[in-house]
């Protein structure tokens, strides 16, 4: 007794999941990224003198490989790195709002890739 077997179908099938899962990716990554933004620029802590450091945080998501997303939260100002690390990390921004978003957005990731 003998069988034939056709892959083609199911490498097209799985082909198909792979793209799917990336497009969703990069949107969730997109949605994320834009939130980072906006509570960053909300929760910015320094007092503001032209408004430039706060308007110019940046929240970009980015392809990582063949296959994830890589989110960024960066100051788009030179003074951006000041802000950060000086007077005792005060007016630190990057890593409060990473540190305070990274549970639900680790939820909404597990959410996302068990559909």
């Amino acid at each position: 007794m003998s069988f034939k077997l056709d892959s083609g179908g199911i490498l097209n099938g799985l082909n198909s999941t792979v793209m799917k899962t990336q497009v969703a990716l990069n949107l969730y990554g997109d949605t994320v990224a834009k939130k980072l933004e906006s509570d960053a620029k909300t929760n910015a802590p320094w007092i503001d003198r032209t408004g430039q450091a706060r308007q110019r945080l940046n929240g970009t998501c980015k392809p990582n490989g063949s296959h994830g997303v890589r989110i960024e939260l960066s100051h788009a100002v030179d003074y951006g790195v000041y802000l950060e690390f000086c007077n005792g990390q005060q007016n630190e921004i990057l890593g409060v709002t990473l540190d305070e978003n990274t549970p639900s957005i680790i939820r909404g990731m597990n959410n996302l890739l068990g559909k």
